[in-house]
This record gives C-alpha cells, structure tokens and sequence, in this order.
C-alpha cells in the first residue's frame, strides 16, 4: 500500500476554553478543560480535570461541568489525547 492511498485524519484544531469528555468506565465519563498553553515551564498544553463522575450519554450543561470542584491539573499534549 503507499502513502497516497492511506486514510489521513483531519486536522485537529485546539484552542484554549474547549471542554473534552473522557471515558472513564463503560457507563461513565468525566471532563477535562484546556486551559493554557505553558511556554516557561515544559512548553506544554495544561489542563484541569473535574472530579465529578456523569453518566454516559447525558451530557450535562457547560455550566455544570465547569462549576464543578477540581480534581488535579496536568501538564499534556491535548492534541495526542484526542487523536
């Protein structure tokens, strides 16, 4: 097979402020949010992530998830997470 006829993926555009859902267990999902792009410290994506466990397949308001208390902050490459 040749490069020109393997499937490429789409670009993948992040910014800070997006909200990602996480499978946390088959039935269960947590959330994260980008929240800054750290260029002094290791030169990576840093996130939060909520500590708060929601079913799967009811997602809850942006307002909710945001409001929530938080579980740790990471330093990560947000785009290698999603791919």
């Amino acid at each position: 097979m040749s490069l020109l006829n393997l499937p490429r993926m789409a670009r993948i555009y992040t910014k800070v402020g997006d909200i990602f859902e996480a499978k946390y267990s088959d039935e269960e999902v947590k959330y994260l949010k980008y929240i800054a792009n750290d260029i002094s410290q290791l030169n990576s994506d840093v996130i939060r992530v909520f500590k708060r466990i929601h079913n799967k397949g009811k997602t809850p308001g942006l307002d909710v998830i945001v409001e929530g208390e938080v579980e740790f902050y990471a330093h990560c490459v947000v785009k290698w997470g999603i791919e």
